[in-house]
């Protein structure tokens, strides 16, 4: 039960150490444990997002994305390459949209979609959701 217990821990992400103390004194319960876990996450994200945004934003300043729409094609043979199907591609856009529309749609200008390429792309994902 006790090595469950840690292995279930440790596979969300919670260090060994934290682990030890919480099983060491079970009567605090785990809930402190696991907030604790959910606040590092959060913080993860967010520092996450932020690269995000400095990335598109070296993107945009080098202009290396200029024309990448003809070549739009090559991604998709890269990711078949890398076993991303038609089904899983579109999970990527749409889990994208959903934790960073700002950044997604920004992507999609950059890469030389117009506004109604890019509304289709969105109507699209929504009624595949």
């Amino acid at each position: 039960m006790r090595l469950e217990r840690i292995m279930a821990y440790r596979s969300l992400g919670i260090a060994l150490d934290r682990i030890r103390r919480y099983l060491d004194a079970p009567e605090r319960g785990p809930v402190a444990l696991l907030l604790r876990r959910v606040f590092e996450i959060n913080t993860q994200i967010e520092d996450l997002r932020g690269q995000q945004r400095l990335l598109l934003d070296l993107v945009e300043d080098e202009g290396s994305l200029e024309g990448a729409r003809g070549r739009l094609h090559e991604l998709g043979d890269l990711g078949r390459e890398s076993g991303l199907d038609p089904a899983r591609y579109a999970e990527l856009h749409a889990s994208f949209e959903r934790n960073s529309p700002d950044s997604h749609r920004r992507l999609l200008a950059l890469l030389g979609f117009n506004e109604a390429d890019i509304r289709e792309l969105l109507e699209s994902l929504e009624k595949n959701a």
